[in-house]
């Protein structure tokens, strides 16, 4: 099956980053799906389906209604939502004077109604669920007219191949005269014929995209190795790790023991007690859940700090891969490191040494051809 088409893309979240993210997955899947073609002669260039996506009133309008659909549930789950945690305080109100097999019986019901509400978020945000049929229905027709516009713009400039700049395959370095991007934009927008004839005129002064021919590759991960200051980097990030794994263990054991002491004592306590120690366990919770997200989550300090870290190491790399690729006459050159997406690579386009050279790095007794 089409990875293009997968209906897992939909299945995470309703939010605009996931339905960004989406779109230019697609986009990258069309573009490599290019490579499969018999190529005579490299002719490739490159494209930014963020460019392309933010300049398509198409599309902005149905992540608008997207948005405004999925929004449209809110209200019911919230209701729902606020009548288990009314039950729950019945539950806690009344917990002394009721009998176990009543006890039972009511915490039979809270569990029915948070896995009500559990089923209904997952048949509206989840898998095949609403709002991903409708994101099927509003999303596949500006699809097939970006996969259009693409494939039009690759016939009529003869290119073997186009690139993804925001995709998944990481270009360290592409030459702007390569960059098919309004050319695409162009396709989805038609102009009227007076109008097109003057812009036409007006094009001629400029210079047009031109499809490149030489293309090779380096794995910043080994350049990374190799730089002194990357081991200080990495002994860095593992102090600041340790320290903050230390402080959410402290929190962790804190919240365990708030919980442990309440089944202790709950017996003997009264309802305010009761709200009381439930409120604080609460707020140990949330501290908890806080400082993991705030250290160790996706945009967490984790990832924040190792990124203002590494930058200075990587502007390096980029400066020297651009002196490499100007002096090689190289059009593009993509990064290996982990992309899945690079299948295949003749170790002859591998340019890690050159760039490595550049950086004072290199082997004396490597000989590079």
């Amino acid at each position: 099956m089409n990875p293009f088409f997968s209906s897992t893309i939909f299945a995470q979240t309703i939010s605009d980053k996931k339905t960004e993210l989406f779109m230019k997955f697609f986009l990258n899947f069309v573009i490599l799906s290019l490579l499969t073609l018999p190529i005579k002669a490299q002719r490739f260039g490159y494209i930014d389906s963020n460019t392309i996506i933010s300049q398509d009133p198409e599309y902005k309008e149905a992540k608008s209604n997207i948005e405004t659909f999925a929004k449209s549930f809110e209200d019911k789950i919230n209701q729902s939502k606020a009548e288990i945690v009314e039950m729950r305080k019945k539950y806690t109100a009344n917990e002394v004077l009721m009998t176990k097999e009543r006890r039972i019986e009511q915490l039979g019901k809270i569990e029915e109604k948070e896995e009500e509400v559990r089923k209904n978020i997952e048949d509206i945000y989840g898998y095949e669920g609403k709002v991903y049929l409708k994101r099927q229905e509003i999303i596949v027709p500006i699809q097939k007219k970006i996969i259009s516009a693409i494939n039009k713009t690759c016939k009529k400039n003869r290119l073997e191949f186009v690139f993804d700049k925001a995709g998944n395959i990481v270009i360290i370095y592409a030459n702007p005269i390569h960059n098919f991007t309004p050319l695409v934009i162009e396709e989805l927008n038609p102009k009227k014929e007076a109008e097109q004839k003057f812009e036409e005129e007006e094009d001629d002064k400029k210079k047009k995209p031109e499809p490149a021919n030489r293309s090779g590759f380096i794995i910043t991960e080994e350049i990374l190795t190799k730089m002194p200051q990357y081991s200080d980097i990495l002994n860095e990030m593992e102090i600041f790790t340790k320290n903050w794994k230390l402080e959410l263990n402290f929190l962790e054991d804190s919240l365990f023991r708030l919980k442990q002491a309440y089944e202790k004592d709950q017996v003997f306590l009264t309802d305010e007690l009761k709200a009381e120690r439930l409120e604080e366990i609460g707020a140990q919770q949330d501290a908890v859940s806080n400082y993991q997200n705030e250290k160790f989550g996706a945009q967490g300090l984790i990832y924040t700090k190792r990124q203002d870290l590494i930058k200075p190491l990587q502007e390096k790399i980029f400066e020297a891969t651009e002196k490499i690729a100007e002096n090689k006459r190289v059009d593009f050159i993509f990064d290996k490191t982990d992309d899945i997406s690079m299948i295949y690579a003749n170790p002859i386009h591998n340019y890690t040494d050159y760039v490595l050279e550049e950086l004072g790095l290199g082997d004396p007794a490597d000989i590079i051809r």
